[in-house]
């Protein structure tokens, strides 16, 4: 699905974690008649911080032995080191667990793996329903109202989550207490849960031995999608480049990528397929092989380099107050990493402004409920809708002007836009039987000009249920790609580099629920090697 002249998008806010102990000590007051001369005094609790993160939760209220309140605007809250602690908003208990540094709601349930348990999913829908800020992006704020209009209430989260959606109790409290009146369905609260938790270990990690060549590699996992990127260049001019993704599966969270081999030389090129786990914030470790020589095989490790940031600690400098935030992929960028920018969203029939690089761009809504853009984007189109905005796209690409005598029907597509609730996606696997029909550059498909002839058949991509992917363009032969090339294609390993036509181009995917049910989109871009003017971004859809 897409439309034309529709408005911008929302993208995730993922950050990084940090751990706050504050120790207080008590000692010998040198005797008194009621300790006995020369015993000590008894000494105080220790008492430690720690973050709740479903983006983190502002307003819930805590107890952990005899230390209570309510999380403050971080999301943070004090217990007792060795204590269980205990949240709830009015008379909700949202559950009971050991406290630590880090809590979400996979924390407060036994057994739990991931956002996908039903427990879990349905203390996501609860708590991200009862959001008063209006950007989930950012935090869960919950206003005093909503906890006293919950006070002598109590719900059994331990259900289906169809069921949970269904409980009589459940929409009563939801309909007393949430600012929209509406539980948030389970399939977009368990997407909130993945994309928010990446914050625990977004930052600069140094990566030892992830390939035979033994090299350590510093890469960065990204605070918006948890994309592993990084580069070291040798002094004879050999280049590695590191490409991945950390996500959350149901034994922990983990990290996938490749290592890919460029020799100064010559085009040779191989390519290494590394995973590993985390075992703390600060910790990780795996093993990798080639994909070419089953002896070049082994373990590696690695440790956080960059100093911890709360979760959402920066969303306001990255996304304003009263604004949504979004991933945007620039035409001329080389590499994996999306840029940030910022849409100023003040409702359906308002108009808003898009921040777009260092240009700021009034969108109109129009008659039919979407927006137009104003200058200097010339044209823009959106692919699918959000599901519980969907007055946004999944996705949008953006076109300015261009030279008419350069192809182009004087448009030019330079920026794609992905929402950031939608989720990275760096497995062939997850893309299993899916096809992607259309590919649109300079706002047009195929990027082909009004006067170009129609072609025998459109670009495509499709995946089958092993997870390997045939490539058509327009005109050319087929390419095929086994389910470890796409899979390395998809976690950031450039085309040039896997034998695909052209160079310097990079693909990633995302998946995010719309109202027709979960849809996919694939962003392409690229620059070309001798001129970075002539780069491009494109994005296939169903």
């Amino acid at each position: 699905m897409y439309k034309n002249n529709r408005k911008g998008v929302t993208l995730a806010c993922a950050l990084s974690v940090s751990l706050l102990l504050a120790a207080c000590g008590g000692g010998s007051d040198g005797g008194s008649a009621a300790t006995g001369a020369g015993s000590a005094a008894p000494q105080a609790p220790q008492v430690a911080q720690g973050i709740f993160v479903d983006a983190p939760v502002v307003g819930m209220a805590y107890r952990s032995g005899d230390l209570s309140g309510v999380t403050d605007d971080s999301g943070h809250f004090s217990y007792v080191p060795g204590q269980p602690v205990t949240f709830s908003v009015g008379g909700v208990v949202i559950g009971t667990a050991a406290a630590q540094p880090v809590m979400t709601p996979v924390s407060l349930v036994p057994g739990a793996a991931d956002e996908t348990n039903d427990t879990v999913t349905n203390i996501g829908s609860f708590l991200q329903s009862l959001d008063s800020g209006g950007n989930l992006a950012q935090a869960i704020r919950i206003a005093p109202s909503s906890a006293q209009a919950l006070a002598g209430r109590s719900l059994n989260f331990q259900q289906a989550p169809s069921a949970f959606a269904a409980d009589a109790a459940v929409l009563a409290a939801v309909q007393a207490a949430s600012p929209q009146g509406k539980l948030v369905p389970a399939v977009s609260a368990q997407a909130h849960l993945r994309g928010q938790s990446l914050c625990l270990y977004a930052g600069t990690w140094r990566l030892n031995g992830p390939s035979h060549v033994g090299y350590a590699f510093d890469v960065t996992v990204s605070e918006i999608d948890g994309s592993v990127s990084g580069t070291r260049i040798l002094s004879d001019g050999s280049k590695y480049v590191v490409g991945g993704q950390v996500r959350q599966t149901a034994s922990g969270w983990q990290i996938s990528g490749s290592v890919t081999e460029k020799l100064a030389q010559n085009s040779f090129a191989t390519v290494e397929l590394f995973s590993g786990e985390f075992t703390d914030l600060n910790h990780v470790g795996g093993v990798y092989g080639t994909q070419v020589n089953a002896t070049f095989k082994g373990g590696w490790n690695g440790s956080r380099l960059s100093g911890a940031q709360a979760c959402g600690g920066s969303a306001a400098s990255t996304v304003p107050a009263g604004a949504v935030g979004y991933a945007d992929f620039h035409y001329n960028a080389a590499g994996m990493a999306p840029l940030q920018a910022s849409v100023l969203d003040k409702g359906i029939g308002q108009s808003g402004v898009l921040t777009l690089g260092g240009n700021r761009i009034t969108v109109v809504p129009q008659a039919d409920g979407g927006y137009q853009w104003g200058s200097p984007v010339q044209y823009g189109m959106n692919f699918h809708q959000l599901l519980l905005a969907p007055d946004l796209p999944v996705a949008s690409m953006v076109c300015l002007a261009a030279n008419v005598n350069d192809g182009t029907d004087g448009l030019k597509s330079t920026d794609v836009l992905v929402a950031q609730n939608a989720i990275r996606i760096t497995s062939a696997q997850q893309l299993a039987g899916q096809s992607f029909s259309q590919y649109w550059e300079d706002c047009r498909r195929d990027g082909l000009s009004s006067s170009a002839p129609v072609p025998q058949a459109y670009s495509s991509l499709s995946v089958d249920s092993a997870g390997k992917a045939t490539l058509t363009l327009a005109g050319a032969a087929p390419v095929t790609l086994s389910a470890d090339q796409f899979s390395a294609l998809l976690a950031g390993t450039p085309t040039d580099q896997l034998g695909l036509p052209g160079s310097g181009s990079w693909f990633q995917a995302y998946g995010a629920a719309t109202p027709d049910g979960v849809r996919y989109v694939l962003v392409e871009h690229g620059v070309q090697a001798t001129d970075a003017s002539r780069g491009y971004v494109g994005v296939w859809v169903r």
